[in-house]
């Protein structure tokens, strides 16, 4: 796996998990996520992520 990027640090950390613990279709959908966020100029944040994947 490639070096994490610091959002995705953020989200483990936050949920007190490491990589090895999701599946790969978890990892794809985050960077998916980050990706269109950085896209339409959005901000990322953790409340985000968590509103829309809850």
């Amino acid at each position: 796996m490639l070096p994490p990027q610091p959002e995705f640090k953020e989200i483990l950390n936050s949920f007190q998990i490491v990589p090895t613990q999701l599946s790969p279709n978890v990892i794809a959908y985050v960077y998916s996520f980050l990706k269109l966020l950085q896209a339409q100029g959005i901000p990322w944040t953790l409340t985000l992520l968590r509103s829309l994947f809850s």
